[in-house]
């Protein structure tokens, strides 16, 4: 019973967190001085971590930027929003130069999608939008896929239609086979290293990783 007590906790917490940095603007405003403020950017940073621990890694890491400046094509747009409030993930692929179009690509799962039934060519420079039903920003499996299949862009709609939007200014075909290297090594070290806290792997592994790619890729929150 206290194991599931802790649990229950954790989760609110945790949403709670991420209320909380919806808003850190507004917080900051509030502090009088700079030692409040000060205080307030601790109480902010203990609450990343929090909301780390709640499977959102990345999604600190984005730039907000208003919705209506995203200029995908009205054909994605429709997409995301048809699905945004699933519960399992579906996905779709889009390339207008190749003519490629898969829609409804989903296992009905809730938090993965398998997307191995379509040929490696057919992703390069193309565009993939799925949902995340839990409202998190882009996975590590959405940033391996993005770097591996040498996506233009990969995106996620949130329940509440916000979009999360990742972009390649820089990763080359090179480049690319070195970084899901380095993201295989990590996630083996990783793996070795937390072998009884799975939950964390990811998030650990994204960080790293994070510092190579974040001055190669354009990383946007699109917001109401």
């Amino acid at each position: 019973m206290g194991g599931e007590i802790t649990a229950t906790i954790k989760g609110a917490l945790r949403k709670s967190a991420q209320k909380v940095l919806e808003h850190t603007y507004e917080l900051k405003k509030t502090a009088k001085n700079a030692d409040e403020l000060k205080q307030i950017d601790e109480v902010i940073e203990h609450l990343y971590k929090v909301a780390e621990e709640a499977s959102d890694y990345s999604s600190r890491f984005a730039k907000k930027v208003l919705k209506n400046l995203d200029e995908v094509s009205s054909k994605i747009k429709n997409y995301e929003s048809s699905i945004q409030k699933l519960k399992y993930e579906e996905g779709m692929l889009l390339n207008n130069a190749k003519k490629i179009e898969i829609k409804k690509v989903t296992q009905k799962k809730e938090s993965s999608i398998n997307w191995v039934h379509i040929s490696d060519e057919k992703f390069v420079r193309s565009i993939i939008t799925h949902n995340h039903p839990n409202g998190s920003g882009l996975s590590l499996a959405d940033i391996k896929m993005f770097i591996g299949t040498r996506l233009s862009e990969v995106r996620a709609v949130t329940p509440e239609g916000t979009v999360y939007s990742m972009k390649n200014k820089g990763i080359s075909g090179k480049l690319s086979e070195q970084l899901i290297r380095k993201i295989k090594n990590q996630e083996d070290f990783a793996k070795a290293t937390l072998p009884n806290a799975p939950e964390y792997i990811d998030a650990f592994v994204f960080r790293l990783i994070w510092d190579d790619i974040k001055d190669l890729v354009d990383y946007v929150h699109y917001i109401n």
